[in-house]
């Protein structure tokens, strides 16, 4: 989801947690920790071709902690379009034959025994065509997010792995490659 897409639904879930406090009685009420929910964006690229955002979701809803998440929001600067990780792309199933492997070296240099068993999986559904936010442009290259728990335990973190521009740069179309000058 991004960041245009998490302030629509933000209304929603607000409203829902409204019902619910309303809901429960006065006694579980002086337990009541209360939600919260807070969502920035830093601006990670922005040149002549293309506008990135780094998203940061954390609600907490009770429990032991709450959930975070990173995403990205990609806009073509000529066109107001959001982008999609294929629209950059000159060779979408080149790239991910490139990336995956490269993601799984990178998350096993960085994470070793700390990944779940079938993370690669994981990073292969990175790519899939349901997953429009988890990617954004920097200055270094482009950055696939994971969720915690998606390839390893909370403590672990939100792995982000850049694919730098100096590896993929083949797989990019010229109008989003960095500018070297």
């Amino acid at each position: 989801m991004g960041l245009f897409d998490f302030f629509r639904k933000k209304k929603e879930e607000i409203k829902e947690a409204e019902d619910y406090y309303n809901s429960i009685g006065a006694e579980e009420k002086k337990y009541f920790w209360g939600y919260s929910s807070t969502t920035n964006a830093t601006l990670t690229r922005s040149d002549s071709s293309v506008v990135s955002l780094r998203g940061y979701y954390h609600d907490y809803t009770g429990g032991a902690h709450g959930m975070y998440a990173y995403g990205g929001e990609n806009i073509d600067v000529q066109t107001g379009k959001i982008l999609e990780l294929a629209d950059i792309l000159t060779d979408t199933e080149g790239f991910y034959d490139k990336a995956i492997p490269y993601i799984s070296d990178e998350l096993v240099k960085t994470y070793t025994d700390g990944l779940f068993s079938g993370y690669e999986e994981a990073v292969t559904n990175a790519f899939a065509p349901n997953q429009t936010s988890n990617w954004y442009l920097t200055g270094a290259g482009i950055v696939i997010t994971f969720s915690p728990y998606e390839v390893g335990p909370y403590a672990m973190g939100a792995p982000e792995i850049t694919l730098p521009y100096a590896e993929f740069d083949s797989f990019i179309k010229e109008n989003y490659k960095i500018s070297q000058g």
